[in-house]
């Protein structure tokens, strides 16, 4: 597989980057609020990006107040979010697009991710992915 490895803000950055230029629907789970509060307008900006790119997604996530009102915007943000079980807690975002898997490190005071592109990599993380969207409402 290609492997490819970032390192901070900017190289974070390069990584939403390559999500949105892809130009394929997307699979995801994150914890939102980690996500905004480490990449901050980033992340806004991705999602508005994404959005306007017309990629769609099926994100998976923590259940909380910020995250039921993004629930609340899904048909016109074109997504589809579904909830994580009590008690499990996600630390990184988490993404799967085309041939590709990208994991961003949000615990971090120095953010790292890797983009990992694959095909049988990306064929078993979505079906992982579908096991335990099919779980959820």
């Amino acid at each position: 597989p290609g492997i490819r490895f970032f390192q901070g803000h900017q190289g974070i950055q390069k990584i939403l980057d390559d999500i949105i230029e892809t130009k394929h629907h997307i699979l995801s789970f994150t914890s939102l609020e980690d996500a905004i509060e480490l990449l901050g307008d980033d992340f806004k900006d991705f999602i508005k990006r994404r959005h306007a790119r017309f990629l769609r997604v099926k994100f998976l996530t923590n259940r909380s107040p910020e995250t039921m009102q993004l629930k609340a915007r899904d048909a016109e943000e074109l997504r589809e979010t579904r909830f994580l079980p009590d008690g499990v807690k996600i630390k990184n975002a988490n993404f799967i697009y085309a041939d590709k898997i990208a994991i961003i490190a949000l615990n971090k005071n120095m953010p790292v991710g890797i983009i990992i592109e694959d095909k049988d990599i990306a064929e078993t993380q979505t079906a992982l992915f579908s096991c335990l969207w099919g779980s959820r409402t």
